[in-house]
């Protein structure tokens, strides 16, 4: 367990700031991928598109549409 804060910003330029503790991997060889904390992202949405490279954690006020194009 770490002590430490994630901030995170919008396109807006608001942050927020979670701070506690939380689980982490110091070994650096352990994992081939970062990792964010479930106790994190369980607070939003989620969306990952990894060949696209880009991760999207929406707050409760966003809603989303996926369609096949």
């Amino acid at each position: 367990m770490v002590e430490t804060q994630l901030r995170f910003g919008d396109k807006g330029g608001n942050q927020v700031v979670f701070r506690g503790q939380y689980a982490a991997v110091t070994e650096l060889e352990t994992l081939d991928i970062c990792v964010l904390g479930r106790d994190i992202i369980g607070l939003f949405v989620l969306i990952v598109d990894q060949p696209g490279n880009v991760v999207c954690l929406l707050s409760q006020r966003h809603q989303y549409i996926i369609e096949q194009s």
